[in-house]
């Protein structure tokens, strides 16, 4: 399917979320803790369940203490953006970074791009499973420093893709006619005018 570019004739805006609203960002943070907890839960589990089965058989050093929590957390933030723009390129669109730090949001977005609603989710999806799917593949086999490294970032992973999940939530109440363009610190939902 070729990129949509410009938004076809027909089509009217159904909605326009910003994410970044104080009320909503606050919203959105105090949500971030269920994945958070839940990521934390599993990934526990995880490591329980693959030192059951078998030795890592991979031994990596691990950064520890502050400064590798620091690394950790900053090396996801940027993995995590980069992924979504890697979506965004499949799809054919250019990827665009920014940050608005002030509300402590990074986001990759497309210029003038309008995604299928399927399209949308792919790219809003991306980093949380890449990420967990990586994660999970090194808690099982890297020795316990690299799995408690790859734990802190799938998990810290998972609560910031709190706005990814909301958004493709959200998206879900539209048709697969849909067309989403995001905005970085938002989105807007176009639908076929009756």
């Amino acid at each position: 399917m070729a990129p949509i570019q410009a938004l076809p004739n027909g089509y009217q805006e159904a909605a326009h979320i910003v994410l970044t609203d104080p009320k909503r960002l606050l919203r959105l943070n105090l949500y971030a803790l269920v994945p958070l907890v839940l990521a934390l839960i599993l990934l526990e589990r995880w490591h329980a369940f693959a030192r059951a089965l078998w030795t890592p058989t991979l031994d990596l050093p691990a950064l520890s203490g502050t400064v590798g929590v620091i690394i950790g957390i900053v090396s996801v933030l940027i993995v995590h953006e980069g992924l979504h723009g890697a979506a965004i390129l499949a799809f054919g669109h250019r990827a665009r970074f920014g940050a608005k730090l002030a509300q402590g949001v990074l986001y990759a977005t497309a210029d003038n791009a309008y995604f299928r609603r399927h399209e949308f989710w792919v790219v809003a999806l991306t980093p949380l499973v890449v990420i967990s799917l990586v994660a999970l593949v090194g808690i099982a086999i890297g020795n316990d420093a690299l799995a408690w490294a790859l734990a802190l970032w799938a998990t810290v992973n998972a609560a910031g893709a709190i706005g990814d999940l909301w958004s493709s939530w959200f998206c879900l109440r539209y048709p697969a006619s849909a067309l989403v363009k995001d905005e970085g610190d938002g989105f807007r939902v176009f639908m076929p005018a009756d």
